[in-house]
């Protein structure tokens, strides 16, 4: 019975260890992404060369001192290296940020000025019709004019072409 109990406890013990290894793996899988996204920014910068093994005047390579860890040892970020990345990174989602919030500004800008250009179309062409109702309509009413309502469209037609 104990030995049950023990191993109860022993189960709950490596569930909870497991629990805190997968936070732990989160925090990690976190930070190493924003320095990825830290490095391809400096990368993109041209800050730091593609390839550490560059050419000198003579042709030959020569090592820049960049090691991808060939002693076996991991070298983990200091402290004071993870708040410079992680403010970096603040900083740059900033301005990238800011420049969405301005470009976004721009295109309403533009929508609006789009809208009340279709407005002033909309009332020109509101008015334009109402002024071809009110000449054609009055004429067809008018039973003293012998003109034809073909005519009286053409007619109106070539009076706007005049105009403009």
């Amino acid at each position: 019975m104990e030995d049950r109990i023990d191993e109860e406890k022993r189960k709950i013990e490596l569930h909870k260890q497991v629990e805190k290894l997968r936070c732990f793996n989160e925090a990690l899988l976190a930070e190493n992404e924003m320095f990825e996204s830290f490095m391809s920014r400096i990368d993109n910068q041209n800050l730091l060369p593609s390839d550490p093994l560059q050419k000198n005047e003579k042709g030959h390579k020569k090592n820049l001192g960049i090691h991808p860890n060939l002693s076996g040892h991991l070298h983990q970020l200091t402290m004071e290296e993870k708040l410079y990345v992680s403010q970096e990174e603040i900083a740059q989602a900033r301005k990238d940020l800011e420049k969405l919030r301005r470009a976004n500004e721009d295109t309403c800008d533009d929508y609006k000025a789009s809208m009340k250009e279709a407005e002033l179309r909309v009332a020109e062409i509101r008015k334009a019709k109402k002024d071809f109702e009110h000449k054609l309509h009055k004429q067809m009413t008018d039973k003293r004019l012998e003109m034809k309502e073909p005519e009286k469209c053409l007619q109106y037609l070539e009076d706007k072409a005049k105009v403009m």
